[in-house]
């Protein structure tokens, strides 16, 4: 009996400090081939191609939008953001927070998407305010408010950024020009 008493003492002294040892989170890796459109002035510029690289540890999301990697190097095309997959109230661009002040509903192929649209403002800084849209967790599109300029973010296959170029609304354009020119 005294025996049987020790062996269930360890038994659940194992049980115990098992459950309590925290599970190490794992870092997942993903890319896309992604290009980068810029239209100045309603007008085609130039284009990037480049590789979307998100890294996701628990709910954070980084994104890296990267032109060339090496095992020491990443060259980085565009401000890295972050985006916390349980929160879409905020996103992080590079370390700057823009808060989310709309969304408004696409179908593309028969499929419901959201667009959300994030308000860039760096504080103690001029003429780098914009928006950022964000849909399915990918950044789409920005628009600059003070350089007329906009990039889209383009993935391949069907386009989110083709619904917000044809959308008339405010949601996307800022300025009376309702078309970007190739």
């Amino acid at each position: 009996m005294k025996n049987s008493a020790i062996f269930l003492i360890i038994i659940l002294t194992l049980l115990i400090s098992a459950c309590n040892q925290k599970k190490e989170s794992k870092t997942t890796i993903i890319s896309y081939p992604a290009t980068i459109e810029d239209y100045l002035h309603n007008k085609f510029h130039h284009s990037v191609s480049s590789k979307l690289r998100i890294e996701t540890k628990d709910s954070i999301a980084k994104y890296l939008f990267i032109t060339k990697e090496s095992s020491d190097t990443l060259e980085i095309v565009e401000m890295p953001f972050e985006i916390n997959l349980n929160n879409p109230n905020e996103i992080l661009i590079d370390t700057t927070s823009a808060k989310l002040i709309a969304q408004k509903n696409y179908t593309l192929k028969n499929k419901q998407l959201v667009v959300y649209k994030y308000f860039f403002d760096e504080p103690a800084s001029a003429d780098e305010e914009g928006f950022f849209f964000i849909s399915e967790n990918r950044i789409i599109a920005f628009n600059s408010l003070a350089w007329n300029l906009i990039k889209l973010f383009k993935y391949g296959g069907a386009q989110t950024t083709d619904l917000l170029v044809k959308d008339t609304t405010d949601f996307f354009y800022l300025h009376d020009v309702k078309t970007l020119q190739k």
